[in-house]
């Protein structure tokens, strides 16, 4: 199985891989631990969809459990856990992000700050809501997703599952305390 940033999607001109293919979406199924070091860094993302690269220069980068990233979190819902956990294709992109907030919200909150919370393009556009019995998921559109070759994702769509704390016990939409982007929007709760 090839690492985070080795063997797998290229977006090089003339390559024979998969490359910015319309509609084609990261498979998380087959994403792999992000790598501690190496692996691709061009493009304009720092959240979901960016490279390696980029992702580890907006995103503090554990280097003893090298798929966590940013402050492990004091107090609250998930006290003890990394604030990101995220997920590489085999060609070095981040194809899913799992982050744990500080504090829980509501999915209302979720919505209106979205953006500002740092996995998200800042152009995110909401397109729709399911909700389950477990969860509740959010489907939105980036054009900074679309036109980034290394997102590997021309549609430029991502989901965004909501999930309420271990300590609560079912779903809550007024308290959210987990948050998993996906660039494969076959997830669900």
């Amino acid at each position: 199985m090839a690492g985070c940033g080795e063997a797998g999607t290229s977006t090089s001109p003339g390559s024979t891989g998969l490359a910015n293919t319309p509609g084609a979406t990261p498979n998380d199924a087959a994403s792999v631990n992000c790598p501690g070091g190496g692996g691709p860094d061009s493009g304009s993302l720092t959240g979901l969809g960016a490279t390696i690269g980029q992702f580890r220069q907006a995103h503090r980068q554990d280097p003893a459990y090298t798929s966590d990233f940013g402050a492990t979190i004091s107090g609250g819902p998930n006290n003890g856990l990394p604030q990101l956990t995220a997920r590489c294709s085999g060609g070095g992109v981040i194809v899913s992000v799992d982050q744990n907030l500080d504090q829980s919200m509501s999915d209302a909150q979720v919505k209106a700050s979205l953006t500002k919370l740092g996995i998200a393009p800042a152009d995110s556009q909401f397109q729709s809501a399911k909700t389950s019995r477990a969860c509740e998921i959010f489907y939105y559109k980036s054009a900074s997703i679309a036109g980034d070759p290394g997102a590997n994702d021309t549609a430029g769509t991502f989901l965004i599952e909501l999930g309420s704390p271990v300590s609560v016990g079912h779903w809550d939409p007024s308290t959210i305390g987990d948050l998993i982007y996906d660039l494969d929007e076959s997830g669900g709760c």
